[in-house]
């Protein structure tokens, strides 16, 4: 009912810009109250006697309770759907047994426990980024050893807007500065990134090993509005260690491609103001790059594409603090497979009306709960029904809805629909 990823193809390691919700994203839109402990314990609620204090900047953590766990903690309130950046950390103090607790109860901790269930010993530091599912999530900096007046320092604690990874994999990108959204076309629900630089503004996901492709097969698909000299679309490395960058280059109509560390000059026509797709894929050590589904080039490109430690980044060179993407981006999906000539040519046949003014491409309303699902041979239309109604769809794009709640069926045939 929030997003629409397109095709994901193969061993997917990420699916992203694929939201519906048109609000920027602010990396400072800080949803912790609080969490940096300047002056004083405000809006920090203690719990089973916990004693809590502000300490050079940092929160304490004293067990006044020594049978149980003591700890302060704040609710946040965050937006179902909606990704978000939890940081936090702790220095260890007299306590032996400590924890960070994030999750949709007080103590569950579903979404984040370090320390696990009976806490450990040691500093610890938490940054992660997850898909909030409710309305709001608890931070928990709780402390227990069993000995009273122990206790435990922690700081750093906040909880920002991030973009949402929507594969299996839910390994979302950084915010850095503000990244507009807004939509693809005049009444279209898909939203477009944009915003990138100067020196400022850009997504990004820390080290995942997922992208390191070694010598093997992979593809990165994404939609995007413009293509200029030195604008970077998304890069990943290092100076010296890279593993892909796909940007601009200074000869117009051209590309500037690295897999490795050999840059490659390739043929792509250059736009602006209307939206393409652009597949980089390699296959069996042979790249090939096109364009609305149109093969455009290919080469030799054995190199190994493993890079430890190396930041993925959208909109921004990891190399250079220059070439900032000017334009929109949209739909980016990284797999550790190359799609086929006929698989590329239907993800941009499917996908190009998602693009177009008025396109609609999500559940009508807002649950996600599916309670049936038909599929019209004749039409070709899918049906699919949840409590807020019956959603009509011809491909990715939905063409109409109704408003009554569809219970446990949905038939089917020739345009005749028999629901329950």
């Amino acid at each position: 009912s929030t997003y629409n990823t397109g095709w994901m193809i193969g061993d997917i390691r990420g699916a992203f810009l694929s939201d519906t919700d048109d609000t920027d994203l602010v990396a400072a839109d800080e949803k912790v109250v609080n969490g940096t402990f300047d002056t004083d314990t405000n809006a920090w609620t203690p719990n089973n006697l916990g004693l809590l204090s502000v300490d050079d900047q940092r929160l304490k953590v004293e067990t006044g309770n020594s049978g149980s766990w003591n700890y302060g903690y704040q609710q946040v309130p965050v937006v179902p759907g909606q990704a978000y950046r939890f940081r936090a950390s702790s220095v260890e103090g007299t306590a032996t047994k400590h924890r960070i607790v994030l999750g949709t109860g007080v103590t569950n901790g579903d979404i984040v426990m370090a320390g696990g269930p009976v806490g450990t010993a040691g500093d610890k530091s938490v940054d992660v980024v997850f898909t909030a599912t409710t309305t709001s999530v608890y931070v928990a900096l709780q402390n227990t050893d069993g000995v009273l007046g122990s206790y435990t320092f922690f700081d750093g604690i906040s909880l920002v807007p991030a973009a949402a990874d929507r594969s299996v994999n839910n390994n979302g990108l950084i915010v850095n500065g503000t990244i507009i959204r807004s939509p693809v076309a005049t009444g279209a629900e898909l939203v477009g990134y944009s915003g990138f630089g100067p020196n400022s503004n850009w997504l990004e996901q820390p080290y995942n090993p997922g992208l390191d492709f070694g010598t093997g097969d992979f593809s990165v698909i994404i939609w995007l509005d413009r293509m200029e000299a030195w604008r970077s679309v998304i890069s990943r490395g290092f100076f010296g260690a890279v593993s892909f960058i796909i940007e601009g280059n200074g000869a117009e109509n051209t590309m500037r491609i690295s897999m490795g560390n050999t840059p490659r000059v390739r043929y792509m026509p250059w736009f602006s103001g209307v939206w393409r797709q652009l597949a980089l894929i390699r296959r069996n050590g042979v790249a090939a790059l096109y364009l609305d589904g149109v093969q455009t080039d290919s080469w030799s490109a054995p190199e190994s594409l493993s890079v430890p430690d190396a930041p993925l980044c959208i909109g921004k060179n990891t190399i250079f603090e220059s070439g900032f993407y000017s334009g929109k981006l949209a739909l980016l999906r990284i797999s550790a497979i190359a799609p086929t000539l006929d698989q590329i040519r239907k993800t941009y046949e499917d996908e190009r009306k998602l693009l177009m003014p008025g396109a609609q491409c999500t559940l009508y309303g807002t649950s996600d709960a599916v309670t049936a699902l038909a599929h019209d041979p004749k039409t070709n239309l899918l049906h699919v029904g949840t409590s807020q109604g019956r959603s009509v769809f011809d491909g990715f794009q939905r063409v109409a809805n109704t408003e009554t709640p569809v219970g446990t069926a949905i038939s089917a045939v020739n345009g005749l629909i028999v629901e329950e």
